[in-house]
C-alpha cells in the first residue's frame, strides 16, 4: 500500500512536470523530490510526524495537479517551501544530510586554518589558503561518499 502511494505521487509530480513550462519544470526539483518522498515513507511507520508529513504533502500535490498547467508562482513557492520543511525534518530529526554537506563544511574549516597556517608559519596568505582548501575538501568528500554508502544521504 505504502509502494503504491509513494510511486503514485511520483508519477503525479513527473506528469505534472512535463505539462508545464521549463522555467517552472526546473523548481520542482523530481531528484530531490523523490528521495525525500522514499525517505517519508521508509520512517512514516515509526515516525507520526513523518506520517503527517507525508499526507499533507500528498494532499499537496493533488491540489497541484488539479490546478494542472495553471500554476502561478506562488504553486512553485509553496511546494519549495513545504520541500525544504521536509528536508529539514529529516536531517534534524533522523540525522540525514544532503548532498555535498560535510564538503562544504570542511572546505570552510580547511580554509579558516590554511589562512591561519600560512600568516603564522609561511607568512604568505597566497600559499596557505589552497592548501588548507585542499586539505577541506580532500576530507568533506570522503566523508560525503562514506555517508552516501551508509544511506545517510538525502
Amino acid at each position: 500500500m505504502e509502494s503504491e502511494r509513494v510511486e503514485n505521487l511520483q508519477n503525479i509530480v513527473e506528469e505534472m512536470r512535463s505539462k508545464v513550462d521549463k522555467k517552472t519544470a526546473v523548481k520542482f526539483d523530481i531528484e530531490s523530490f523523490k528521495k525525500i518522498v522514499q525517505r517519508l515513507s521508509s520512517f512514516a511507520p515509526e515516525c507520526e510526524e513523518c506520517r503527517r508529513h507525508f499526507v499533507d504533502l500528498e494532499e499537496h500535490i493533488l491540489q497541484m495537479k488539479e490546478k494542472g498547467s495553471q500554476l502561478s508562482e506562488q504553486d512553485s513557492k509553496d511546494y519549495r517551501l513545504k520541500i525544504n520543511h521536509l528536508t529539514s525534518h529529516l536531517t534534524k530529526k533522523h540525522k540525514l544530510i544532503t548532498k555535498g554537506y560535510y564538503m562544504s563544511i570542511y572546505m570552510s574549516i580547511g580554509m579558516s586554518l590554511g589562512l591561519l597556517f600560512g600568516i603564522s608559519v609561511m607568512d604568505n596568505i597566497a600559499l596557505g589558503l589552497p592548501i588548507g582548501m585542499s586539505i577541506g575538501l580532500a576530507i568533506g568528500i570522503s566523508l560525503d561518499t562514506d555517508a552516501e554508502k551508509k544511506g545517510m544521504v538525502l
